[in-house]
């Protein structure tokens, strides 16, 4: 489709071999502006026995064939509660822990209190102030997740939305690029391609929310 709109496309890995130049292969390319939108992978917390539970993510939950019976959701951000909502209108049982005070912790307080009101009316098991220390099989199709608040909850599948990471090998050690606030300001001009500003900001380390519109504007602040 990019090729038909006149788009040169090239195949391969990239690198910068000096200031507003890049390698691809055998080809070098120079341009003013250069944009990193490499996106981004699903974060997994160091959770002991997480491995052995076959975690799901918001990527690889959309691969299952049928809904479990219940699931419990680590991390109560916008993936999160939207996979909470979703899957709780398919009847699934959920349990979302959040370690913050209130979901959505990234926003104003009132909104993820907000969203919590119809969350409980809607029967999702909201856990605040707390977290998950270990997960373990306790049975072919159950998973039990100790909490550090002392409780054990169980469910059929664990789904992780806990952050995410840039597709990145930059030196810092959560794979983010160091920006000055010029990027933030950037991101916040292309808002007519949703895609292109989500895309410099998990690169930089800064998340928009998942949802949105095309004509959405940058809120002032």
């Amino acid at each position: 489709v990019l090729r038909s709109e006149g788009v040169h496309v090239i195949d391969g890995r990239a690198r910068f071999s000096g200031k507003r130049r890049l390698t691809v292969g055998a080809e070098r390319l120079t341009a003013p502006r250069i944009i990193i939108a490499t996106g981004s992978f699903a974060l997994l917390p160091q959770i002991g026995g997480l491995t052995g539970v076959d975690p799901l993510t918001n990527e690889s939950v959309f691969d299952l064939a049928e809904a479990p019976r219940s699931l419990m959701i680590i991390g109560g951000g916008p993936i999160g509660c939207e996979l909470a909502r979703a899957y709780r209108r398919l009847g699934v049982g959920i349990v979302v822990v959040e370690a913050a005070e209130c979901l959505l912790p990234r926003e104003d307080p009132e909104v993820g209190a907000l969203l919590g009101r119809p969350f409980v009316g809607a029967g999702i098991d909201v856990r605040l102030r707390t977290s998950v220390a270990r997960v373990q099989r306790v049975g072919p199709d159950r998973i039990g997740c100790s909490l550090t608040d002392g409780s054990i909850v169980e469910a059929d599948r664990v789904l992780i939305s806990a952050g995410r990471l840039p597709s990145t090998h930059a030196a810092d050690e959560m794979g983010r690029i160091a920006v000055s606030n010029a990027l933030g300001r950037l991101a916040q001009t292309v808002h007519a391609y949703p895609t292109w500003s989500m895309a410099i900001r998990q690169t930089a380390g800064q998340f928009f929310m998942t949802t949105g519109s095309r004509d959405a504007r940058p809120a002032e602040r």
